[in-house]
């Protein structure tokens, strides 16, 4: 593949961390934090060079019964 801009090709890294508490039997409450870090290619071609997102999560499990 040739990179005829040369904005570059890495991306960037990312890390991300999650935690829950179980309600009850059925559902469980988490939320977590997703860290991304602009590479070379984003640093070259946008504003932001880094992004950081928060997010909560309710999840329903059912044990596999029906």
């Amino acid at each position: 593949m040739n990179n005829k801009t040369n904005h570059g090709r890495h991306l960037g890294a990312e890390i991300d961390g999650y935690s829950w508490y179980e309600l009850n039997k059925h559902f469980n409450l988490g939320g977590g934090v997703g860290y991304f870090g602009g590479g070379q290619f984003l640093t070259n071609v946008t504003t932001s060079h880094s992004y950081t997102t928060y997010y909560i999560a309710l999840n329903f499990k059912d044990n596999g019964k029906r």
